[in-house]
C-alpha cells in the first residue's frame, strides 16, 4: 500500500504498466455504516472489472488471476482501519498498487491498455493539494489535505514521539549542552555542542526536542522526496521555531498556524489551514498562467491540440493547462506523431487529453485543471514547451 501517490510515484506507475490495465477509483467512508460497505463496493467494481476484461476477449481464470491481488485487498479488515475520501487502485500483469487520498472520486472502473489518471488530475495538479505537519514532542502527524478533505499520512521509518526517539536510545551525552548553530532549510546539523559538566533538565530537553525534529525532517526528506505540494507547520510557537531550523523541505509555506495540534483532528487542520495556504495554491496557478503569457509570440507556447498533445507524447510539455471536463476524442500514432481528432467519437478511439495529463506527469511535467474561462486562449488544451 503507497500511503502518498507523488507525481514521482504515479510516474513509476506509468513506466511499469503492462496491457491489459486495470483501475478501480471510488470514494471511502472513515467511519460509520458507509465505511462498513466500502469493501463490498470495492468487490462489486472488481466483478465489473471482471466482465469488461472478459469483454476484451480475456478468459475468465485469466482475469481473475489478474484481479486477485485486489480481491483480497478488499477482504483485508487491516487495510480498511485507515481510510480516507478516496481509494485508487491499479493492476496489470499481477501488479498491484493502491492509494489512499483526501479527495473523493466519481466511483468508476477503466480496463484499457493503460492506467486511467484522469480522477487523480484536479488533485496532483499545480495547487490541487496542500501539506500539514502537526508538531508536537508526544506525536508528530502529516496530514495531506485538499480543499474539501483531509487524511493522515502513515509515517514509519522514525520516531514519530520524543519518548519514541529516547527509549531507542537516540541521546547525546548527558554532559552535552547545546546552543543554536543553522539557519533554516540548510540540511545541517541544527546544533552545536561543547563540554560542560552537568547541565540543566530544560537545557537537556531542548536539545533532545532539537534532535527529535532533525530526525523527523530526515524522515519527510524520505517522504516527500520530489514533492512540491506546499507544507503548513502547526504548532506552538517555540516548537515551530525549533522545526524550521532543521527544515530542509523546499517548500515549507508561511505563515504556520500556531497553537496545540494536539487536540486538532486532519480535518480541523485543514479548515485552520486552509485561509493561510490558498493563496499560496493560488500563486501557483497564476505563476504557471504568468509563465505562459510571458511566452507570447515565441514558439514556446501554443494552444493548438494537435501540437500540445503531440509534444507531450514526445516529452517536449512542461505545463500542461486543461480545461476541466473536457475530453479530446481521436488517435495517435507512433512516437506521438499523426494525430487525427474525431468529433463524434468512434469506436477505438481514444481520450487523448488523459493520455497526454499522464505523459506530462511521466515526465516530470506539471499539468493545471483549469475553469473553462481560465484557459490561455480559450481552447480545451495549452502548453508551455521545454524547446
Amino acid at each position: 500500500m503507497n500511503d502518498i501517490l507523488t507525481k514521482t510515484e504515479l510516474a513509476s506507475l506509468l513506466e511499469t504498466q503492462e496491457a491489459p490495465c486495470v483501475s478501480i477509483f471510488l470514494s471511502t467512508h472513515r467511519t460509520g455504516r458507509e465505511g462498513g460497505q466500502d469493501p463490498i463496493r470495492l468487490k462489486n467494481l472488481l466483478k465489473l472489472a471482471e466482465e469488461r476484461l472478459e469483454e476484451r476477449g480475456i478468459h475468465r481464470t485469466k482475469a481473475r488471476a489478474l484481479l486477485e491481488p485486489a480481491a483480497a485487498l478488499s477482504a483485508d479488515p487491516d487495510f480498511w482501519r485507515r481510510r480516507s475520501d478516496g481509494l485508487a487502485v491499479y493492476m496489470s500483469s499481477g501488479r498491484l498498487r493502491a492509494y489512499r487520498v483526501a479527495y473523493a472520486f466519481q466511483e468508476g472502473v477503466s480496463v484499457a491498455d493503460a492506467f486511467a489518471v484522469r480522477p487523480l488530475l484536479p488533485f496532483l495538479s499545480e495547487g490541487g493539494r496542500f501539506f500539514i505537519l502537526a508538531l508536537s514532542q508526544n506525536g508528530v502527524r502529516l496530514v495531506e489535505a485538499h480543499r474539501s478533505s483531509a487524511r493522515e499520512v502513515s509515517l514509519e521509518g522514525f520516531p514519530t514521539t520524543l519518548d519514541e526517539m529516547l527509549a531507542g536510545g537516540d541521546r547525546r551525552e548527558e554532559t552535552l549542552s547545546y546552543h543554536s548553530g543553522s539557519s533554516a532549510g540548510r540540511g545541517e546539523a541544527a546544533a552545536v555542542f561543547h563540554g560542560q559538566s552537568g547541565g540543566a533538565d530544560k537545557t537537556l530537553h531542548k536539545r533532545d526536542l532539537i534532535r527529535f525534529f532533525q530526525r523527523v525532517n530526515a524522515g519527510l526528506g524520505d517522504l516527500l522526496k520530489d514533492e512540491r505540494a506546499p507544507l503548513i507547520l502547526a504548532g506552538v510557537e517555540s516548537e515551530v521555531a525549533q522545526y524550521r531550523e532543521v527544515n530542509t523541505y523546499r517548500f515549507l509555506a508561511e505563515p504556520p498556524l500556531v497553537g496545540n495540534p494536539e487536540r486538532w483532528t486532519a480535518n480541523d487542520l485543514r479548515e485552520r489551514t486552509w485561509e493561510l495556504v490558498r493563496p499560496l495554491l493560488s500563486a501557483r496557478t497564476a505563476a504557471g498562467l504568468a509563465r505562459y503569457r510571458e511566452l507570447t509570440g515565441s514558439a514556446r507556447i501554443s494552444d493548438d491540440p494537435v501540437a500540445c498533445l503531440s509534444a507531450a507524447f514526445q516529452g517536449r510539455v512542461e505545463a500542461l493547462f486543461l480545461s476541466v471536463g473536457k475530453e479530446c476524442w481521436g488517435t495517435i500514432g507512433a512516437k506521438g506523431m499523426e494525430i487525427e481528432l474525431r468529433d463524434p467519437r468512434r469506436e477505438g478511439d481514444i481520450e487523448l487529453l488523459e493520455k497526454a495529463a499522464a505523459e506530462v506527469l511521466r515526465h516530470r511535467g506539471d499539468v493545471y485543471v483549469l475553469e473553462e474561462g481560465s484557459m490561455p486562449g480559450g481552447t480545451v488544451v495549452a502548453a508551455i514547451f521545454r524547446y
